[in-house]
């Protein structure tokens, strides 16, 4: 029961500093998911925990953002551009960061792309199914750190 109150007395406060400071509230929870995702996937050695970008794809159809169209097009733009390009990019970065060269970094993006976006497609499809049809648009990124 006090895990119950807890939750919720934290639920509210989010909430309300979301309405009240939506910028703020939002760096916040996208710096604190990130944090703790980067805490698991190195506690459970697993390399393959990525967040999804958050933003234009989000706003694709404004008329009608949870439409069975408006779904499928976000969908579409986030699985066949964004997170190939986004898992190329974030290997190549990460590899030349680590004081590789050009060449290193291509060889990085050729040997772990293709893992990554197998893995990416197990989950990530459903995943923003559910993100962009039913989770109100301040509460996204929230969303999407919990499932990574």
């Amino acid at each position: 029961m006090a895990l119950r109150r807890g939750l919720q007395s934290f639920w509210a406060a989010y909430t309300t500093s979301l309405a009240q400071r939506p910028l703020a509230t939002k760096c916040a929870t996208g710096i604190v998911g990130t944090i703790l995702g980067d805490l698991i996937a190195q506690l459970s050695s697993h390399a393959l925990v990525t967040t999804p970008t958050e933003g234009g794809a989000a706003r694709v159809m404004p008329h009608a953002p949870t439409s069975n169209a408006a779904v499928l097009t976000k969908l579409l733009l986030d699985q066949l551009l964004m997170s190939p390009a986004g898992t190329a990019l974030f290997f190549w970065g990460f590899r030349l960061l680590e004081g590789g060269s050009a060449a290193e970094a291509r060889a990085a993006v050729a040997a772990k792309w293709g893992p990554t976006m197998a893995m990416n497609y197990l989950l990530w499809p459903a995943a923003n199914v559910i993100n962009f049809k039913f989770v109100p648009p301040e509460q996204r990124i929230l969303y999407v750190n919990i499932v990574a």
